[in-house]
């Protein structure tokens, strides 16, 4: 089987750099866990793909709720977003209607409508555990939480306890287990 660094190496770098190859081939080949064999063509590349902060506000949240909102939002990029295998972004505040918002600099929180529009742009994944995730209090975390499970998108790392925040995401990506 060809590493991920490897395959890239041989001209299939359309979706991914080569330093984030690297990273994730130094996972990949040295496992700290053991992944189950899987049967299927070891050209077959499963692309796992990462985009950085994702804040919807300030009028973009407007703009997703338009009939084409996703296209103009993501532009050229949507194409290849939505081709990723898993794709996984990083959620820059809370999405409540909550309005009591916790003192500090910047507080940023959206509607659930942009949820499924994110979902319809390709994201499986969306990190809430930031320096944004209590901009509303418990009670915006809390909705943020429920809505991200209600728009079908994954999270990790934060929960209603402790207990619940510690379980890891096991996901099932083409098959590979």
């Amino acid at each position: 089987d060809k590493t991920v660094y490897e395959a890239l190496a041989a001209g299939k770098r359309d979706r991914i750099t080569e330093t984030a190859a690297m990273i994730l081939a130094s996972f990949i080949e040295k496992p700290f866990f053991s992944a189950p064999e899987r049967e299927s063509d070891p050209e077959t590349i499963t692309w796992i793909s990462f985009a950085g902060d994702i804040m919807p506000g300030r009028g973009v949240e407007r703009i997703l709720q338009e009939e084409d909102g996703v296209e103009k939002i993501f532009g050229d990029t949507l194409a290849t977003l939505q081709k990723s295998d898993y794709l996984i972004g990083n959620l820059e505040g809370a999405v409540t209607e909550e309005k009591g918002k916790v003192e500090k600099s910047y507080n940023f929180k959206f509607p659930y409508h942009v949820l499924p529009r994110l979902r319809d742009a390709g994201f499986d994944y969306l990190s809430i555990t930031n320096n944004h995730s209590f901009d509303y209090g418990e009670k915006g975390f809390l909705d943020t939480l429920s809505n991200l499970e209600k728009a079908g998108i994954a999270t990790s790392g934060a929960g209603k306890n402790s207990a619940e925040a510690a379980l890891p995401r096991t996901v099932t990506i083409n098959s590979t287990g």
